[in-house]
């Protein structure tokens, strides 16, 4: 399902190992369009019909850009870049390599969950170089219609972390570094995964998205 936010935002419930409200999808909209994290592998049917619901065909997405690269976030990219061929596939440098192949990345996340769990997340498709770019801190990406991504390297909860501010208007999206809110629970969760979370890091980051003097903070799950 597919949610306006507010103008230039609209969410996407990925439907994360079937579970509704989990895992969210950010697609930005000005002239050109982008989004924002992507779910899982195994979520990118789902993506892709809300997408096509939602009036973005197989040439109308510009930009896909994965906060960062566990599964949740980025595992569905390679699929979408495949549907989707016009996209630009974006992420810090120290991402690119786990997008271009991402058997280190699936080898690692196996041996902290487990086989079952990472076939229901699904294998990620490898992206090709051509589509491939670096994005790092402070670049902008302008959509048009007076729409402007800013990137916010935040590191802390992953050392490749970028988060993204919608210019002039208040609203960051976070991916996993303020932290998530689930279905039914009043707080924010802070997320910190092993073995890559790193408290000092983090703490930094939370005062650089406070800087950006946010009014709407789009965390990584859809049932916020």
């Amino acid at each position: 399902m597919i949610t306006r936010v507010n103008d230039f935002v609209s969410i996407i419930d990925t439907i994360a190992l079937g579970q509704p409200r989990v895992v969210a999808a950010y697609l930005i909209s000005g002239k050109e369009k982008a989004l924002v994290d992507m779910g899982f592998e195994s979520s990118a049917s789902n993506v892709i019909e809300d997408l096509e619901k939602g009036g973005v065909e197989r040439d109308d997405l510009d930009y896909l850009l994965p906060t960062h690269v566990p599964l949740d976030h980025s595992g569905s990219c390679g699929t979408l870049a495949r549907r989707f061929s016009k996209a630009s596939v974006r992420v810090h440098p120290k991402g690119e390599p786990h997008l271009a192949d991402s058997s280190k990345l699936w080898k690692a996340a196996s041996e902290l969950f487990g086989g079952k769990l990472m076939e229901k997340c699904g294998m990620p498709k490898p992206i090709g170089p051509k589509l491939l770019r670096a994005i790092d801190n402070e670049e902008t990406i302008c959509l048009g219609r007076g729409v402007t991504l800013r990137s916010i390297w935040t590191p802390g909860h992953a050392s490749h972390h970028l988060s993204y501010v919608v210019e002039g208007t208040g609203t960051v999206l976070t991916g996993g570094v303020v932290g998530t809110k689930y279905p039914d629970f009043r707080v924010v969760i802070p997320t910190t995964p092993p073995t890559s979370f790193n408290l000092r890091l983090a703490l930094e980051s939370l005062e650089r998205i406070r800087e950006t003097v946010p009014t709407k903070l789009l965390v990584p799950t859809s049932g916020s």
